[in-house]
């Protein structure tokens, strides 16, 4: 909704986000709960509260489902939260 909100083209935000649900309901719905319960997994590693964590997984889901690739998008995610979870340890050396 955030996205067809601040569009300036409402006709084509609708149907961009048409597109996506569908997609999201049909061939892509697996692929999107397997991508959150890996978030949901790297985000118990960096502790926090549960609704933290689900507010930041809630967030990168949000991210990832109007990325034009959402496997980059993901790929990028994760791979910073790796990143920061190497600096959180090294500095607790």
């Amino acid at each position: 909704m955030e996205y067809f909100a601040e569009a300036e083209d409402k006709a084509e935000a609708f149907a961009f986000c048409r597109e996506r649900m569908q997609a999201d309901m049909t061939t892509e719905a697996p692929r999107l709960k397997e991508m959150s319960r890996e978030l949901s997994e790297r985000l118990r590693r960096f502790g926090g509260t549960w609704a933290k964590q689900g507010a930041l997984r809630q967030e990168a889901m949000n991210h990832i489902r109007l990325a034009p690739d959402r496997e980059q998008a993901f790929a990028a995610i994760t791979g910073e939260m790796d990143r920061a979870l190497e600096r959180s340890r090294g500095l607790g050396r």
